[in-house]
């Protein structure tokens, strides 16, 4: 089936006729099996993203070759969509999307545009992939599966069992934290779940894990304290 995503540019200036300095919102949601429900699995807002366009250039993309910033960033970002995507529907099911994702990565390092190289302390295109293709944080690929397709696809089963699933997977997220501290995974994710998780959580019936859960949040992503407080 498509992949419901969203790309949102918004241009912020633009030096001259041909050359924008933007930013780029990437979303994307999967159903939840029995359900009407759409959860988001990805919400990304790239900031370093400047490209030249010219109007009614065509976009054709070569996997060979880097030929525009524009093009290889929407590129990058299908792949990253289609790669979080099967992970959440098969374990380890996004590895060949995460290659081709990589694959534009490399390329276009060559061409030097912002977004594309390691930044300490930065969330950009290059953390993003590094992290998802770490063997260091493969145990986020059993979290992604776990919530998913052993946790929401059965909520309409057995709610109770479906959210002790859902608040094992998300306090796995401390062990990644521990193994890199500062690595930006955590955010990847929750930037994309947090109000879904305290929406879940914040309804009956109540389960053993959610406290648990709720302590390792507070710890590793203090910014959302105000939808954690809502878990109970």
């Amino acid at each position: 089936e498509k992949i419901n995503c969203a790309f949102t540019i918004t241009v912020q200036k633009q030096p001259s006729s041909n050359r924008f300095e933007a930013t780029i919102q990437v979303q994307a949601a999967r159903p939840v099996y029995g359900t009407t429900y759409v959860t988001p699995i990805l919400n990304v807002n790239d900031s370093q993203f400047n490209f030249k366009y010219d109007e009614f250039e065509p976009f054709n993309y070569n996997e060979n070759v880097f030929e525009s910033n524009l093009i290889s960033t929407i590129v990058y970002y299908v792949y990253v969509i289609l790669g979080v995507d099967a992970d959440t529907f098969k374990l380890n099911g996004g590895d060949p999307y995460y290659k081709k994702a990589k694959e534009v990565l490399l390329l276009a390092q060559q061409g030097g545009g912002l977004g594309w190289n390691d930044q300490v302390g930065k969330q950009n295109r290059f953390s993003i992939i590094d992290n998802l293709t770490s063997a260091k944080l493969r145990g986020f690929k059993n979290i992604l599966y776990n919530y998913h397709r052993q946790g929401l696809d059965n909520f309409s089963k057995d709610k109770f069992k479906a959210k002790n699933t859902i608040s094992s997977a998300v306090t796995q997220l401390q062990e990644l934290h521990n193994k890199v501290i500062g690595n930006h995974i955590i955010r990847f994710f929750l930037d994309a779940k947090a109000d879904e998780i305290a929406t879940i959580f914040s309804d009956g019936p109540r389960v053993g894990g959610a406290s648990k859960m709720q302590d390792v949040l507070l710890r590793i992503s203090p910014t959302n304290n105000e939808k954690w407080q809502k878990i109970n």
